[in-house]
């Protein structure tokens, strides 16, 4: 009767693991085919073998995004945070994000019945009124052959160095159940290097003598390099706008209730042909944005200010944003058929010189 039980056990294990595999494989033959863009952070996995771990620009979702779901005054945050609990199911509703990607449109507890949506499940909120739930999809980790994982790593790059985003094909069910088929890298990366910095603070000692004098002249917000590569096997059109009008600055999704830039993007600029950048295969283009400057200060509640002068510089972090004009904007172009359209976001960066 024990060996019965036993095998009995045995098959129900092996029904379960052929049912998944099966649906598994359904859903990348039947499923609707999107592009989601990530970067990888780690290659190696000691238990469950080579692969990168992956994390998705829809996998952090601001409260403004958030429909139907339900936030109260709750004692682990300053402020209002998210009403729920890990795991409970949730749907990422998406749109057309410019150049084959799909980004958020907003997300919901309900089932949508229509549209193109993945469905998810909370994991866990940052911040307080002005926070952000962050949400697993089931597609986190992407197996790939033996010894190309730190090969990923590196393409892919770090802090200090162009990073490639990953765009992963993604399998979507009509149920919104998601699997990855595969990935593609991104034809354009972008980098930022420190030029100057403000002098750093040693904000764990109160011994007055040993702080930076107070001067006039001192830099209080950093300059950085911003680089844009071509990391495709052809030439690429990126647009540079007057005064930088091609980069827009933005705080980290968290930080956006606090703190606006004072001068806003202007998505109704038309380029010009002299607008226009090509780079051939590897090729790069450096552009150095200076946050001393009042076309980079941003609107607090106290007013105008530079980004060193803001207090709490680990939380309160921000990105450069490369977003060129539309494909309608740049139609009259004579070279618009290689101008890249989509968006591409830096590093978070502190205004005082740390890169996240």
């Amino acid at each position: 009767m024990r060996k019965i039980a036993i095998a009995a056990a045995f098959f129900f294990q092996f029904a379960v693991l052929f049912y998944m595999a099966a649906q598994r494989e359904y859903i990348v033959l039947t499923g609707k085919t999107v592009y989601l863009r990530t970067a990888p952070i780690d290659p190696n996995d000691p238990f469950r073998g080579q692969f990168v771990r992956l994390n998705y620009e829809i996998s952090s979702i601001p409260k403004d995004c958030l429909k139907d779901v339900s936030f109260t005054k709750s004692p682990d945050y300053d402020s209002y945070g998210y009403n729920g609990k890990k795991g409970e199911i949730i749907y990422s509703v998406l749109k057309d994000g410019g150049n084959g990607i799909m980004k958020l449109d907003y997300c919901t507890s309900k089932k949508p019945e229509s549209g193109i949506f993945i469905r998810g499940r909370t994991d866990y909120w940052r911040g307080s009124s002005s926070g952000v739930l962050y949400v697993k999809y089931g597609i986190e980790s992407y197996f790939v052959q033996e010894g190309r994982g730190k090969e990923i790593e590196e393409k892919a790059g770090n802090r200090n160095s162009i990073q490639i985003p990953m765009e992963m094909e993604i399998a979507l069910s009509p149920s919104g159940t998601a699997v990855v088929k595969g990935f593609r890298w991104s034809p354009l990366g972008i980098g930022i290097t420190i030029v100057e910095s403000p002098p750093r603070r040693n904000w764990t000692n109160n011994n007055q003598d040993n702080q930076p004098k107070d001067d006039k002249n001192a830099r209080k917000s950093i300059k950085i390099k911003l680089t844009l590569q071509n990391n495709s096997d052809k030439a690429i059109g990126i647009i540079n706008l007057p005064d930088s009008k091609s980069f827009s600055f933005e705080p980290v999704l968290w930080a956006q209730q606090k703190f606006s830039p004072a001068v806003k993007f202007d998505s109704a600029i038309i380029p010009t042909d002299e607008d226009v950048i090509v780079l051939e295969p590897g090729g790069k283009f450096d552009c150095e944005i200076d946050f001393s400057e009042p076309r980079w200060f941003v609107e607090t509640e106290k007013g105008k200010m530079e980004i060193g002068l803001i207090e709490n510089q680990w939380q309160n972090m921000f990105r450069i944003v490369y977003r060129p004009p539309s494909v309608e904007q740049c139609k009259r172009l004579e070279k618009n058929q290689m101008v890249w359209h989509g968006f591409l976001q830096s590093r978070a960066f502190s205004g005082a010189g740390s890169i996240d």
